[in-house]
């Protein structure tokens, strides 16, 4: 009887190393996507931000001053002026009894 215990649940060292090559390999693959395909099926995404003023925020400061399709936007909110024509105000969502 040798003093060599048999350990069939370890791997060789030939195949370690071909997985290890083929894991590699792996990062290439993307390379082989055709160019303008990823063009084709991105859409910009959709967002939305909501803030909440809690306590200690003077909150009509942060209010439109005029509603309608033609607001105007508050001291502020000033700094929102060059996106006017991508985003939706709305404010008034409160409960005076909360």
């Amino acid at each position: 009887m040798s003093n060599y215990l048999s350990q069939s649940w370890l791997i060789d060292r030939r195949h370690a190393l071909r997985a290890m090559g083929s894991l590699v390999a792996l990062p290439m693959l993307e390379c082989m996507v055709p160019l303008r395909a990823e063009d084709k099926a991105s859409v910009a995404p959709k967002r939305s931000a909501f803030i909440y003023l809690a306590n200690g925020v003077h909150s009509l400061n942060y209010q439109i001053l005029t509603p309608g399709k033609d607001y105007q936007f508050s001291r502020s909110l000033k700094p929102l002026e060059k996106h006017r024509d991508v985003i939706t105000p709305i404010s008034g969502l409160h409960h005076p009894g909360a």
